[in-house]
């Protein structure tokens, strides 16, 4: 962007909005440093993530065929439970991919991508405050 650093008269308001636009960067640059730590740890997840949930629809196949071919009683009864806990673990297993699965790294790396733009014009910002602050 371009700014009109012409309309800054003195040093001191140099100082105070290259003391701001520093600390908006340093705010930045901790954003994206937790952000990347996240997209670490969502890819590490998200591996773990697919082999647990195929881990699990392979039970829940089985556990079907089971109950299928037994007749009614209790260990069918016993099998019906253990599919509905294993259902269950399916569904939170779900639930974690669409948190921290491929989707969400993806929107956290767009997140950090628009940080560093943010970065950048301040580095921008700043260089210009500066050039102006040595014109004075």
């Amino acid at each position: 962007m371009n700014y009109n650093f012409t309309l800054i008269k003195t040093k001191d308001d140099c100082l105070k909005l290259i003391a701001t636009a520093t600390a908006e960067k340093e705010n930045l640059e901790f954003r994206k440093s937790v952000l990347e730590h996240r997209v670490k740890t969502s890819s590490d997840n998200a591996v773990e993530i697919e082999t647990d949930l195929q881990t699990i629809n392979g039970q829940i196949s089985v556990s079907e065929s089971i109950i299928n071919s037994l007749p009614d009683g209790e260990a069918k009864s016993k099998e019906q439970i253990k599919l509905l806990g294993l259902e269950y673990k399916k569904a939170v297993m779900e639930q974690r991919k669409n948190s921290k699965g491929v989707t969400s790294i993806l929107e956290t790396e767009y997140d950090i991508g628009v940080i560093e733009q943010g970065i950048t014009e301040t580095d921008a910002f700043i260089a210009g405050v500066n050039d102006r602050m040595n014109q004075l």
